[in-house]
């Protein structure tokens, strides 16, 4: 259940990307206190689903589900970094 609350959260955090492309076509459209909650929810929701793909692991006895997760989380934000600053 909490892998589903999480996935709905990451996707509800993706407004804000589609809300502040709005906001570029469309200056007059405010986003306010939106734009700036919708993102901690997908973080929210994104911790939470790290916690059920642990609960997986511990589950299955395969540390590989967990394992797999976080070598995505470090090489995305690796290479976002590398991206960003070349």
């Amino acid at each position: 259940m909490l892998g589903f609350i999480g996935a709905l959260l990451i996707l509800v955090g993706t407004v804000s990307q589609v809300l502040s492309i709005v906001d570029f076509f469309f200056p007059l459209v405010s986003i306010g206190v939106v734009g700036f909650v919708f993102p901690i929810l997908g973080l929210v929701g994104f911790v939470l689903f790290m916690v059920t793909m642990k609960g997986f692991a511990n589950d299955y006895n395969d540390p590989s589900f967990f394992d797999n997760i976080l070598y995505w989380l470090v090489s995305s934000i690796v290479l976002g970094v590398a991206a960003g600053t070349s």
